[in-house]
């Protein structure tokens, strides 16, 4: 690189137009336009002098379209502390060899992120005469950086999240086993036979509710982002849940209402799941009595949420004592203190989430009503 004073052959005739490469020294100018570096030269405006081989690979501009224009001109982050002129204009004046990333916005369009180290070059007299830029292509690079950053916080995220589920649930597991326990050892010492129909009935009670954690278990296992799309029967999905509900309460008077739509969704086979909790959450605590309507259309009102929008609308859910003044559908995660209680709803919240789909809850005079928003397959 030329010291102070030593430069004159090189910028002599460069000002108020561009350098032509051909009056270069011929090994310079192989040098300059064979690197795979990306070299720029500007003047103390900030106008393009140098625009080399790399610089016209990365960026897609020729001399023609650059020669003269101001380089400040191609930066994407116009307002960053680094695109300013004057900034330029003090690393400049310091004599310093500076290095940064600059923004640039390529002839495509796109913007290209470059890692550039400047040095000035002097004339003769003192004054700077060139701005010479080296530098390199590192969009990939900080693509990947992003991109690296993203999976990080969502492993870090995930592994939080399962930590808690492991905790809630080996907690619950543990209380359903002592309640087993406790309900066998108790049988053996009891002798009034209703006692020992109530003490196996309570064991039964418990080991169903161990099943039950083991299958929620399985469910958060599931319920990972990356799946693979496929058309799911939104009746036969519907059909099934109401059969398995319907299988799970003894001596249950609860009517469906179900409406067939012969409409298919971007799902997977753990919807089924998802609606077999939301009908279960219905009608917890409730009579046995209840009538729940499911009603499933196209809803093109809500395009601006997602893609072609199929809506489900459950009505007649029981109320709980909590939805009035706390929507279950915004909680996060279950807390510890409560155990694994509320898993349901979230983990259908987690699955829904999972087809990009949305789900709402609205308090009526008559209940519940929730709505869930899904991609019709087409």
């Amino acid at each position: 690189m030329a010291r102070k004073g030593e430069s004159s052959k090189v910028s002599s005739g460069a000002k108020g137009r561009a350098i032509d490469s051909t009056a270069l020294p011929g090994l310079l100018n192989d040098l300059l336009e064979t690197s795979n570096a990306i070299i720029i030269g500007i003047d103390g405006e900030g106008r393009i002098k140098l625009f080399n081989n790399g610089a016209r690979r990365a960026l897609g501009y020729t001399n023609q379209e650059v020669e003269g224009t101001s380089w400040f001109d191609l930066l994407s982050d116009t307002d960053s502390v680094r695109g300013r002129l004057e900034v330029f204009k003090f690393d400049i004046g310091s004599g310093a060899r500076t290095q940064y990333e600059s923004r640039v916005r390529a002839s495509s369009g796109l913007t290209v992120t470059i890692l550039l180290e400047n040095t000035m070059i002097f004339g003769p007299s003192g004054e700077i005469s060139m701005v010479l830029m080296v530098g390199q292509d590192i969009s990939r690079t900080k693509e990947l950086e992003r991109s690296l950053m993203v999976h990080n916080d969502r492993l870090i995220a995930a592994q939080e999240e399962l930590a808690l589920f492991a905790d809630l649930l080996l907690h619950d597991m543990k209380n359903a086993n002592a309640g087993i326990m406790g309900c066998l050892d108790l049988m053996g010492i009891e002798r009034s036979e209703k006692r020992r129909r109530d003490l196996t009935s309570k064991a039964i009670s418990e080991v169903m509710r161990a099943t039950s954690i083991i299958n929620d278990v399985k469910v958060v296992t599931l319920t990972r982002p990356q799946w693979e799309p496929s058309s799911v029967d939104i009746d036969d999905v519907l059909s099934k849940s109401v059969d398995r509900v319907n299988r799970g309460r003894e001596k249950s008077l609860t009517r469906f209402d179900v409406d067939r739509s012969g409409l298919h969704v971007m799902a997977d086979d753990l919807l089924e799941e998802a609606m077999v909790r939301i009908f279960e959450d219905c009608l917890d605590t409730g009579t046995g009595e209840e009538r729940l309507r499911v009603e499933v259309r196209r809803d093109i009102s809500r395009s601006d949420l997602i893609p072609q929008p199929v809506r489900l609308t459950i009505t007649g859910c029981h109320s709980k004592a909590e939805d009035a003044s706390d929507n279950t559908l915004s909680q996060g995660p279950p807390g510890k203190g409560n155990g694994s209680k509320g898993m349901g709803m979230f983990l259908v919240k987690r699955i829904i989430s999972r087809y990009n789909g949305l789900m709402f809850m609205e308090m009526t005079d008559e209940g519940r009503t929730i709505e869930v928003l899904l991609s019709e397959a087409v």
